[in-house]
């Protein structure tokens, strides 16, 4: 039965990756249902991975699926040839989309969970700053702009004064949320 619902979803998502770009939040959907499970991880990373052509966002999203990967292999050089083709992908997404604060955003992810030793966590200040002054990037999203004010938060990367700036605007966006209700 397991067998005949993964196919099916894989039949789904295959047909979805050779027809349209993915949205947005088509993205950021099929990206945090990867952190929880393999299984989504493995489908969403074959989605994107199918495309023969990808948009920047997807390229980026189809990096940090590779990342997660990671976590999956065994082998120190495994992983380490895994890390690279993760920022290889990220790396060509924003050279295609340099202003697009969600993929800087996302690199910084990436980048704030390598370990220091590694030497490739060169652009965590220039991405945090980039977001901060992009910030609107996720303001169609609500939940998603707050988990992403919360992990800049607790990531302990910004100054004393973007952390009070990021606090503000998560007070701000939690009251409209509760007001809403």
């Amino acid at each position: 039965m397991k067998k005949i619902l993964l196919s099916a979803i894989l039949l789904t998502l295959t047909t979805i990756s050779f027809s349209q770009a993915l949205t947005r939040s088509q993205l950021r959907e099929g990206f945090l249902r990867a952190v929880k499970t393999r299984a989504a991880l493995d489908s969403f990373t074959l989605t994107l991975d199918l495309r023969t052509t990808r948009t920047s966002t997807e390229e980026c999203y189809l990096g940090m699926c590779d990342a997660l990967q990671i976590s999956y292999i065994s082998g120190m050089w495994s992983k380490l040839k895994m890390l690279d083709r993760s920022r290889t992908h990220i790396g060509k997404a924003i050279a295609a989309a340099p202003q697009d604060a969600e993929l800087r955003f996302l690199r910084f992810m990436l980048e704030h969970n390598i370990p220091s030793f590694l030497g490739m966590s060169a652009h965590i200040r220039e991405d945090v700053a980039f977001v901060l002054d992009h910030g609107t990037f996720m303001d169609e999203d609500a939940e998603m702009k707050k988990m992403a004010i919360e992990y800049l938060i607790s990531s302990r990367r910004c100054s004393s004064a973007q952390t009070a700036m990021l606090q503000k605007s998560l007070d701000d966006l939690k009251r409209k949320q509760y007001a809403q209700r």
